[in-house]
C-alpha cells in the first residue's frame, strides 16, 4: 500500500513483514485500519495534536510515532526521509498481555 505523493501528501509505505497480519484485517473487514494508515500522508504537527499521536524516541535515536485505530487497535510507525513507514499493528491489550496485567473477562 503506497499513497500518491504530492505537495501536500507524503508516502506510506507498510512493512513487508506487516503484510500476512494486513491480510487478515482485510478478510475481517478492519477498513477503518486502512483508513488511519492511509491518512497518515497527511502527517503534520497539527495532525499530531488532532489525532492524539503518541511519540516516543527509542534507544536507536529514531522518533516512533503510535495512532489509534478503530476497534482498539494502535499503529507504529516512523519516518524514513520525508516518508512514512508503518511497521507494527496491534491490539491494544497487548502490552499488558505480555506483561501478564490482562484483565480476564471470566473473572
Amino acid at each position: 500500500m503506497t499513497a500518491q505523493t504530492s505537495q501536500a501528501t507524503r508516502t506510506v509505505t507498510i512493512h513487508s513483514s506487516m503484510l500476512p497480519g494486513l491480510d487478515t484485517l482485510k478478510a475481517k473487514g478492519e477498513k477503518g485500519v486502512f483508513e488511519v494508515i492511509e491518512s497518515l500522508k497527511d502527517f503534520s504537527e497539527a495532525f499530531v495534536k488532532e489525532k492524539k499521536i503518541k511519540k516516543a524516541t527509542a534507544s536507536d535515536n529514531k522518533d516512533y510515532y503510535m495512532i489509534s485505530a478503530p476497534n482498539d487497535y494502535r499503529i507504529v510507525f516512523t519516518f524514513e526521509g520525508e516518508d512514512i513507514v508503518v511497521f507494527d499493528i496491534f491490539l491494544k491489550q497487548r502490552p499488558a498481555i505480555f506483561t501478564g496485567k490482562a484483565q480476564n473477562p471470566e473473572e
